[in-house]
């Protein structure tokens, strides 16, 4: 299962925190997991890219740079990659093309209001979830564009968990 988000953070409100997985536990495979909840979603972001871990202050460690057959893999179990909707749903001002499921620009996620409350400075180059079968996609939080990603792309994997 995704980190069990067990308790809300006194000093954080609308984030949630979890020691343990069922992966064995703080430290195990993916590290202490903490996440925040999206305002009017019933979806939480963990706060770190899959490979890192929340020190309460920021992310540690090296973040998983993966292929799009390895980011399934990257990530916590019980966790999913972020759909495009997902991450429209945070960068603002999108592109029609952006909107309609091809290459276009948001707003970077720094200038995005929703967007750097979840993920603070993130500039990262993030796997977006698609059916099995379709291309591949991408979004660079750093100019809030979704691209095409190439056969060979390597990219970081950011988690999502929704409410059971």
């Amino acid at each position: 299962m995704c980190p069990r988000l067990v308790g809300r953070r006194p000093d954080a409100p609308g984030s949630w925190w979890a020691a343990t997985s069922a992966r064995g536990g703080e430290g195990a495979l993916h590290g202490r997991f903490d996440g925040i909840s999206q305002a009017g979603a019933e979806l939480t972001w963990l706060r770190c890219p899959a490979g890192q871990r929340w020190s309460g202050k920021g992310c540690q460690g090296d973040a998983a740079l993966a292929t799009r057959a390895q980011a399934e893999h990257a990530r916590p179990e019980g966790c999913r990659l972020a759909s495009r909707q997902e991450f429209l749903g945070i960068l603002e001002d999108c592109a029609p093309a952006a909107v309609a499921g091809g290459e276009g620009s948001c707003r970077p996620c720094g200038q995005s209001r929703t967007c750097s409350r979840l993920l603070g400075s993130d500039v990262g180059t993030y796997w977006v979830a698609s059916p099995a079968g379709e291309p591949g996609w991408m979004v660079r939080l750093s100019d809030g564009a979704f691209i095409a990603a190439p056969q060979d792309a390597r990219a970081l994997v950011r988690c999502v968990q929704a409410p059971r």
